[in-house]
This record gives C-alpha cells, structure tokens and sequence, in this order.
C-alpha cells in the first residue's frame, strides 16, 4: 500500500510564498484594528466645549477624517486578502494531497465489493492501532473503504475524483494550520518575519516613547516657562511703578520672550523659504 497521504511532487505547486503574506495582512489588520478603537475611544472621550487649552492643542484625529477613513478601508482589504491568500494556500495544500482510495486498499478499480471488503479487512489486521498499527493509516484505510463500499461515494470518487462530490474553493478567515504548526521550511520563513515584526515594533516602540518624552518635556519648559513669570512679576514690580514698567515687565517676561524667539525663528525659516523659491524663479540674478 503506498502513502496516499503523502505530499509527492503534487507539493511543489503549494504558493509557500504566499505564507509570510497572509501573515503580514493578519497582523496589520489586528494592530491596525486596533489602532482604530483607540481613535474612536478617544474621540468618544474629547469634548472640545470641556477641553482645556492643552487638550485642545492634543486633539484627537476626527473619525470624519480621511486618514481615518484610510485606515478603516486598509483593515477591510488586509481580512479580504487575508482571508485570500489563505483559501489559496489550503486549497492548494488540500488538492495537492492524492486521495486514492483503491491505491490506500491496493485493490484494482474493477474490484467488487467482496475483493474491497477482504482487502479491508487484511489491512485492518497488519494497521490497526490495537495491533501496533499506525492510527493515521489505520484512519485513511477506514475512509478508503467507506469511500468504495458506498456506491454513491465510489460514484463521486470516479466522476469528480472525490468521494463527496464536485469540491469548490471556500474564502476561509480562520487561522489555517500552516500558520499554527509551522514546519520545515514554512516555519523557517514565518520565524525569520515574525522576528523581523518584532525588531520593526521595538523601533516603532522606542521612537513613540522618545516623542512622548520630548513632548512631556516641551510641555513641562513651557509651564515652567508661563511659571516663572508671576516671580519675575512680583521681584521687579514695586508700589512706586508706572503704567509704562508695567508694559514694560509684562514685554519682557520669560513667557513673552519665549514666544517672541519661537516667532523670530519662524520668521527666518519663512525668510529663507522665500529666497530659495526667488531663486529658482529667477536663477540668473
């Protein structure tokens, strides 16, 4: 009897390549997902007519956005081609598995049923788990014999080449088994992108939280900053100062310094801008 089970040269035609695909489409469309909960929980939360002036300048992106609506539009192509490459995968993999029931019982196709039921039962007898047998051969001689002493499903088998009839593709979202127990070179592609998913993370990870540090930092100078100016008020005021001191101080605070700076460098970037676009207007003068 040979192993009808096995893969053969029927296993090159399997899109392997198509693996680490599916695997790239299923985990952006989990973080982008939620990524998505996250902008709709925080726009669920904001309210603009309650929010300080620093939650105001931290808004959240509007769901009536287009990037929001790129985002939702990637997450629903990400499941369909997920869900694609997936029924591509299994259905090659399930046809490039030959199921011969008379090669698994070593009978000929004009076998009557009484040849079929006497292989049967000496195979039953050399492969049955009880006996030391194989439990998975045991199981595809058990279908072998179903799929021949039934005359529809033996009909089926020699019509359609399946005991169940015409077989057609299916648009399968679940997690196949290719991607759950990995092996041979499949398992040593998905290792190599998961790894390369993770360090891409990591990055991604160390980069947001130095932005978040920067920023908790810009935002602590800048209360400092607005801090510090009631104490430079109070040491430089006294009873005897004039409307124009007054002025004079509130010009002069760190806060109103720090501004003034921030608009001055603004207005070179602006200044600088402006001469590079004379330039390549004009590029004789």
């Amino acid at each position: 009897m040979s192993d009808a089970g096995g893969d053969g040269n029927n296993g090159d035609s399997v899109p392997y390549y198509l693996m680490p695909v599916a695997a790239v489409l299923g985990t952006y469309a989990v973080i982008a997902s939620f990524r998505a909960l996250y902008q709709a929980y925080q726009n669920f939360k904001y309210n603009p007519q309650t929010a300080t002036a620093k939650q105001r300048l931290n808004a959240p992106k509007p769901i009536k956005s287009s990037q929001f609506a790129f985002l939702i539009i990637s997450i629903v192509i990400s499941i369909v081609g997920y869900g694609y490459v997936c029924a591509l995968v299994n259905n090659s993999i399930t046809s490039s598995t030959v199921f011969d029931p008379y090669d698994i019982l070593a009978v000929d196709p004009s076998s009557d049923s009484a040849a079929i039921k006497s292989a049967y039962r000496a195979l039953s007898k050399i492969h049955h788990p009880d006996k030391g047998g194989d439990t998975k051969i045991f199981q595809k001689i058990n279908l072998a014999y179903k799929a021949l002493s039934d005359e529809v499903a033996r009909s089926n088998f020699e019509k359609y080449g399946h005991p169940d009839g015409p077989q057609t593709q299916t648009l399968s979202f679940a997690l196949p088994d290719w991607l759950l127990h990995p092996e041979g070179k499949v398992a040593a592609v998905l290792v190599l992108l998961y790894l390369a998913m993770f360090v891409g993370i990591a990055i991604y990870a160390i980069r947001y939280v130095q932005a978040a540090d920067n920023k908790a930092s810009k935002a602590a100078m800048d209360t400092s900053v607005s801090a510090a100016d009631p104490a430079y008020l109070a040491s430089h005021l006294s009873p005897t100062s004039t409307h124009l001191d007054v002025l004079y101080l509130i010009a002069t605070t760190p806060e109103s310094i720090s501004i003034t700076s921030k608009n001055i460098a603004k207005a070179e970037e602006l200044r600088k801008e402006k001469l590079k676009l004379l330039k390549k207007r004009n590029p004789k003068k």
